[in-house]
């Protein structure tokens, strides 16, 4: 049986909608087909939630949305009518009831960063992105919880800030500050801080590294992110070098950044991939800060990103120096992984040449004729 056609839908003439847009309906409409067919398999409904959104989108510039609820309907029936089981012909149809709701609801609008400034980059995530991401279990210290709720919830704390659960891997825990925000004495917002500015945090975090460091790790600790921009690296920069870890701490804690994601009873998280809209400029260390190695990594890797982009192109291969063919630099044409090698790549510009070790005449190589080249100043050519 039929659904009902939906109110306001006007057949559409073939003639004048014309083959072309007809090829690319068609073409348009085998996605719904494919993105239910991988839902089927992998009986998950959440690629539908996923997709049909964004589909919506692109077919509402090209066709009205009751028609290809109408189409969709009848593509429903004929697959239907593929299966004589009655079990399998109801896993179709209930597929397909999705994509036919996912369809008919308004696509939810974007989330975006909170707190942006002139310094962030102001991207966006696509909710149905968000909807579908894998969910990342939030703690919140409230009033009525149980003794073992709240002790779950003060090792997520510990391992937000320690990067691993002390009270397990080390037998350590801060007993008098359990004690006073288990009982309301204080928020977790407090916890965080005091955490933060203990001896075991100073140790971990703060002594072992340059102060460019403490900044970034302090950043996935208390603010759940990499760094934005230069401009609030250096903010931090700053205070950490007049003040300390203590005054860093605070500054974090008490930014508006924390207030508008964390409050007073929620334990920071990583703001990661699925949470929120990534920046793209610093993709490479953000990602590497959230990794489970990076309090064993002592070189900052933020600023010194941003320097080298800012510096000129240093004497390094286009693909990392541990990648440099050159053996009059390194010693040998393949380095050992024992000799600390660099895998930052060095953005190479247009007056860049790269060095081509091969053998033939000149008029082969990258430059054409090297004697060609205008040796005076300020004439054109490749910079030495």
């Amino acid at each position: 049986m039929l659904a009902p056609v939906p109110a306001g839908f006007r057949p559409i003439s073939v003639s004048r909608y014309g083959p072309a847009n007809m090829t690319k309906s068609l073409r348009d409409l085998s996605w719904f087909v494919r993105y239910t067919t991988y839902a089927i398999v992998a009986g998950d409904p959440n690629i539908l939630s996923v997709n049909v959104h964004g589909l919506r989108e692109i077919i509402d510039n090209a066709c009205s949305s009751a028609a290809t609820i109408v189409t969709i309907q009848q593509m429903r029936q004929a697959a239907i009518g593929y299966f004589q089981d009655q079990e399998a012909k109801e896993i179709v149809a209930q597929y397909f009831d999705v994509v036919l709701t996912e369809f008919r609801a308004p696509t939810p609008s974007n989330k975006q960063r909170q707190g942006q400034s002139s310094d962030q980059q102001g991207l966006e995530l696509p909710q149905i992105y968000f909807n579908a991401a894998e969910r990342r279990q939030k703690f919140v210290m409230k009033p009525g919880l149980s003794t073992v709720e709240k002790q779950d919830v003060v090792k997520a704390a510990y391992r937000q800030v320690f990067e691993r659960d002390i009270i397990r891997a080390y037998s350590l825990n801060i007993s008098y500050l359990e004690s006073l925000v288990k009982n309301g004495e204080i928020s977790m917002k407090e916890f965080i801080r005091r955490l933060g500015k203990s001896p075991l945090y100073r140790k971990q975090f703060y002594e072992p590294f340059v102060n460019s460091r403490v900044v970034e790790l302090a950043a996935r600790h208390f603010l759940g992110k990499g760094l934005s921009s230069t401009e609030e690296f250096s903010k931090y920069f700053d205070i950490v070098t007049k003040g300390g870890l203590s005054t860093l701490v605070n500054a974090m804690v008490d930014s508006q950044e924390y207030s508008d994601y964390f409050g007073e009873e929620t334990v920071p998280y990583l703001r990661g991939l699925g949470q929120e809209a990534q920046e793209c400029r610093n993709w490479g260390p953000q990602i590497d800060l959230f990794n489970f190695s990076a309090p064993f990594r002592k070189v900052p890797q933020f600023i010194t990103l941003f320097s080298d982009y800012q510096q000129p192109l240093p004497d390094q291969h286009v693909y990392g120096i541990s990648n440099a063919p050159l053996e009059i630099q390194f010693g040998a044409i393949f380095p050992k992984e024992t000799r600390n090698p660099k895998n930052r790549p060095a953005p190479f510009g247009k007056d860049t040449r790269r060095i081509l070790i091969r053998q033939g005449a000149g008029i082969d190589n990258q430059i054409s004729n090297p004697a060609a080249i205008p040796k005076k100043p300020g004439s054109l050519g490749p910079k030495v």
